[in-house]
Formats: C-alpha cells, structure tokens, sequence
C-alpha cells in the first residue's frame, strides 16, 4: 500500500474570507491521491457556495451542505463520507504547506506508525511560531507507547503542558483507529472536542511517531484573539462536564487508567482555568488561581502575558474591588496592541509600581521560563506570584465546580 487514498475532512462555517485559502492549499499538495471532503455547517455567509465553485474544478472535492449542528457534528458527517484509509483534518480558516500530506504519509509509511503526529505553525498576523509536541520526536511503539507517551499524552509532569498536542488537524490517522472514536464523540461537546477524539485514538493505536514538522498553518484571527468575555457563557460548564464524562468512560476501560486519569484531571482544570464563566467566575481567594491573595498588603498589581488565561485574568481582576492594576505587560506587545489591547513591553516593569507581579501562564513550562526573564530584569523573587497547581489543588477545585470523581 503505497498509494492510498487520504481523506481530509475540513468543517466550515462562516470562513468566506479564508476558506479559499485553506482549499487552494490542499488542492497543491504534492501527494495527489486526496479526497476533500468539505462540510459546510449552515454557514451564514458565502462560504458553502466558495466551497461548490472548487469543486467545480477539482473532482477530488466533495461537499456536504448540512444544518448547522457545530464542528463535532460536521466532523462526523465528513468522516462518514470518507472512502480513503488515511484520515486527515483541517480548519477552515487554516491552511496547509504544498508538502504536508506527502511527508506526513510517507513518515506513517516508513514507522509502520497508525498516527502521525507533527508540529504546526501557529499564523499570528505577520509572525509565525514553530510549536512542537512536549514529548520528543520518535517512534512510539510496545513498551515505549505505553510506558513513555500514555503517561504524558495529555498533560505531562508539568500542569498544562501536552505531551501530545491536543489539535487532529496537524496529524494523520490510519482510519481504522480514528473513524470510531470521532464518532463516538457527543456532538454537544465544542470545549475538548479535538482532544475527545485524539486521545480515544492513541488508545486504539499500535505505534504513533512523533515528529518535529510544522506544514499545518494555524491563524490565529484577530477577530477571535481577545478573550476577554466568554463566548458561550454559561454553557460552558455543562459542556466541559459532557466533555469530561465522555474521556474518563473511555479512560477508566484503559489497563493504563492510573496514569490516565490525573491527566485528564489535570487537562480538564486548564481547560476551566481560560473560561470565564468557570474557575474565573467569583472567588478571587481560589489560591491558584490568585497565589497572592493571603499576602497581606498586597493591593496593587503587574501582570506578565496577554494570552487566554492572562486576557481572562485581567477581567476578572478589573471587576476587583480589591486590587488594581498597574501595568500589563508581554513580550508580543505590539501584536496585542494591533488588535487593541493596552499591553505594554517588559520594560514597563523597571519604572511601575506594584506589590505583587503575577506571571499569568498555566503551562509551569512558560511561567518557568517567564520567571528566569524578570529575575535577570533585576525584579526581585519574592515580588513574583507563579500559578502552580499541585495535585490537591486540582481535586479540590474539580469538586468545587461538581467534578466528583467522574460523578457529574
């Protein structure tokens, strides 16, 4: 088998201004024996008749005109309609590398692998970062798959920090071991819904080899980068609950359950910890979330990253009675800017006044590295604040939000 057919299924709703972009993409790819499978989800605008006029052009592109139902359920319809033995995702607002398929495709071939797993590259206006796997480039079969990268695959010794990153767009599936979990996903789950496919699958795997490629291009739009409200509100909980319960059935049927489990503990409270509507809603005492909050004294701040968590963050503290704000700061300053937020460069930090500075990252990795940059700054220890879960502070907070051991 060396020239099977790949499926690539590419849910789409409301991208008009990019779906071009992404189909153009796949209709160059090096590797020429490919199926389209466009889904257009009731999109509101043009995009499901862009999707008719390529397909116009190219046989290989199919299309699925269906009613809105959310990006599970059009998954579901695209992976139903896919004849190939080879399964592969995109987002309609990405795009992919002329060489993705054939590279990813001949890895899978050589390592005898059933998922290959690579790296992207996330699209951030003009920039563009290379972001790789946490766990090493390899292959991960026998002993290895299950003593190495299980007890890692979703979140590693460090809170938030995936071994395997949690997206299906940037990797490559033999069918058979992804087909019936991307079918049994609930289709009212939209937090986790890559991850609730993902995982399943590595279960039902043999062999995955993890590589350090970067063709899958992620954009990261403006119009969705500022999160400083919650999109879904209140439904977010309920959803993260149906999420939750439907990875730990799979997980508890696992022989490798004990190393499994925390991890999805562990996923599911970084998950809550960028949602508003969740650990950020009320208590400002959660000593997590604000490990600076039984300092006495302390009533001004600086906070360190712009990303979800920070953006959040910064919501929650403005609506404080307690505490201001004095500076906001990230290295990519300039980009948060453009989409106007009032963040300012590092240096700020030299010339404000604050009691307390707090690196806004849940992922230890980041905040670890963010720390060892202000202490060389010349800010002292004892003034920065680090959010560091430890596996207490996960159990209580799951129960705190009706997390009980799996009992919802």
């Amino acid at each position: 088998m060396t020239n099977e057919l790949i499926s690539i299924i590419v849910p789409v709703y409301g991208e008009e201004d990019y779906i071009g972009q992404g189909i153009e993409s796949l209709c160059a790819q090096t590797y020429k024996n490919i199926e389209i499978i466009l889904v257009d989800d009731g999109s509101p605008d043009g995009s499901g008749d862009i999707c008719d006029r390529y397909a116009a052009k190219d046989k290989r592109i199919k299309v699925i005109h269906k009613p809105n139902g959310g990006l599970v359920s059009a998954r579901k319809a695209g992976m139903r309609a896919a004849s190939g033995s080879v399964i592969g995702y995109m987002d309609g607002d990405d795009w992919v590398e002329p060489q993705m398929y054939e590279t990813l495709y001949s890895t899978m071939l050589k390592s005898g692998a059933d998922i290959v797993a690579p790296g992207y590259t996330e699209d951030l206006l003009e920039q563009r970062n290379r972001c790789l796997n946490g766990l090493p480039a390899g292959v991960y079969t026998g002993d290895e798959l299950w003593k190495k990268l299980v007890p890692g695959m979703l979140c590693m010794e460090e809170f938030s920090h995936f071994g395997i990153c949690t997206f299906l767009w940037n990797k490559l599936f033999r069918r058979e071991v992804v087909r019936e979990s991307q079918l049994a996903v609930d289709d009212r789950i939209f937090i986790g819904e890559d991850a609730s496919c993902l995982y399943p699958s590595i279960l039902r795997s043999k062999s995955v080899v993890v590589t350090e490629d970067t063709f899958y291009h992620y954009r990261q739009r403006t119009d969705s980068m500022i999160k400083t409200k919650s999109v879904h509100g209140a439904k977010e909980l309920p959803a993260l609950k149906i999420m939750y319960d439907h990875m730990r059935t799979v997980f508890m049927q696992s022989a490798y359950s004990d190393v499994l489990l925390p991890q999805l503990d562990r996923y599911l409270l970084s998950l809550a910890s960028v949602r508003s509507e969740c650990v950020l809603s009320e208590d400002v005492s959660l000593n997590t979330l604000f490990p600076f909050h039984d300092r006495p004294g302390v009533t001004s701040l600086a906070v360190v990253g712009a990303g979800t968590f920070g953006q959040h963050l910064m919501t929650r503290l403005k609506a404080s009675s307690k505490y201001s704000v004095e500076c906001w700061v990230d290295e990519e300053h300039s980009t948060y800017q453009r989409i106007g937020l009032p963040v300012s460069p590092l240096s700020k930090l030299l010339s404000a006044q604050y009691d307390i500075l707090l690196v806004a990252f849940i992922d230890r990795c980041v905040s670890g590295e963010y720390q060892r940059i202000l202490e060389n700054m010349g800010i002292e220890h004892g003034k920065i604040a680090v959010i560091d879960y430890n596996d207490n502070d996960v159990g209580s907070a799951l129960c705190r939000f009706g997390f009980n051991g799996g009992k919802i």
